[in-house]
């Protein structure tokens, strides 16, 4: 079940960032398909969201303050955050791996 949620977050991650581009580069050369591939990728960005918003609320081993950063960063840097949990954080979330921060 973990495997095909991270395969289905890959996905998605990958294929709003390519219909995004797509979308603005045809944009920016005044080519008709581009509205609707922004539609696109706003509709698949939401479908990322909602699959790993879920995940990181029912998450036991994370606090609920990173929980909160991680919601807000979704939010507000989608491009960034997403990235960022899948390659960095994402089994730590789901339990998967020990929480390898330094702790001072």
């Amino acid at each position: 079940m973990h495997n095909n949620r991270y395969y289905l977050l890959v996905v998605l991650y990958l294929l709003s960032a390519l219909i995004t581009i797509s979308g603005a580069v045809m944009k920016i050369l005044h080519f008709a398909p581009g509205d609707v591939l922004l539609m696109l990728s706003f509709f698949v960005t939401i479908g990322f969201m909602l699959t790993a918003i879920p995940e990181i609320v029912r998450s036991k081993h994370i606090q609920r303050v990173e929980q909160v950063m991680w919601i807000v960063s979704f939010i507000f840097m989608l491009s960034i955050s997403g990235m960022l949990y899948l390659v960095l954080r994402r089994k730590v979330v789901i339990g998967e791996t020990a929480d390898t921060q330094i702790r001072k």
